[in-house]
């Protein structure tokens, strides 16, 4: 189907909103011990600013990489 393709509108959008699907699971599941909840958030973060920029990096990369 051509509908879902990363070109398309919609294929963009189902794109950026696993994405987002994927780094709150994430953060709900790096937040489960409370002393790391700080370094979830900045992860977090971290991954929204770099979407907000134009990265192409997978979703669980990027959040990774604002945990460290």
């Amino acid at each position: 189907m051509h509908f879902f393709r990363d070109e398309t509108p919609l294929g963009r959008f189902f794109n950026a909103a696993g994405d987002i699907i994927i780094t709150n699971l994430l953060f709900i599941l790096l937040c489960v011990p409370l002393v790391t909840i700080g370094a979830a958030i900045s992860g977090l973060e971290y991954f929204h600013l770099k979407r907000r920029r134009g990265s192409d990096e997978s979703a669980p990369k990027l959040l990774m990489q604002g945990f460290r």
